[in-house]
């Protein structure tokens, strides 16, 4: 069987062959699920297929006993090709998580950029805002990780996709 193949915007290619990107967040099995995100909660990995995720239904945010089955497109342990370079990447974790859940751990471990200055003897962080094109300074009071990453989805797919806060796939992954 042939690997299946990962596509990354071009910035973020580099930051996987440099080993700053090691996790990504994807739309692609959840479109049941994000028809309306908050409808639904993550309920567990089927014991026999750990690529098969159940979401419980809400009503009103009560449990209904009525589930959607989701299959992330990906498993653990599986290589998979990355687009227009020579690399490949073995999944190492997988889960399904609020697309604004994301930590600032996981933020840094999705690639965004970001550079160091030291400034009277104190090391500044400046992260990358992908809508504007330019690095934040730390005074601007937005700059974290986590915003980065806000404006990195935003980008990429639109400021509503991050406003409706869809369920998103978290692969983990290391170059093999």
């Amino acid at each position: 069987m042939e690997n299946q193949t990962i596509a990354f915007i071009p910035e973020l290619t580099k930051q996987v062959e440099i080993g700053n990107k090691t996790m990504t967040r994807r739309l692609t099995g959840l479109e049941k699920v994000n028809i309306s995100p908050d409808d639904f909660r993550f309920d567990g990995v089927d014991e026999k297929d750990a690529n098969i995720y159940y979401f419980e239904e809400l009503k009103v945010g009560e449990p209904t006993e009525s589930y959607i089955i989701a299959r992330s497109k990906y498993k653990v342990g599986e290589i998979v090709n990355i687009e227009s370079t020579d690399k490949k990447m073995q999944i190492t974790g997988i889960r399904a998580e609020r697309l604004q859940k994301i930590s600032q751990t996981d933020a840094k471990s999705s690639g965004i950029n970001f550079k160091e200055i030291y400034s009277s003897r104190i090391k500044l962080k400046y992260y990358y805002d992908y809508i504007k094109n330019t690095f934040i300074p730390p005074s601007s009071g937005r700059i974290s990780a986590n915003y980065s990453f806000q404006t990195l989805w935003r980008s990429i797919y639109g400021d509503n996709s991050w406003i409706a806060n869809p369920w998103v796939w978290v692969y983990q992954f290391k170059i093999v």
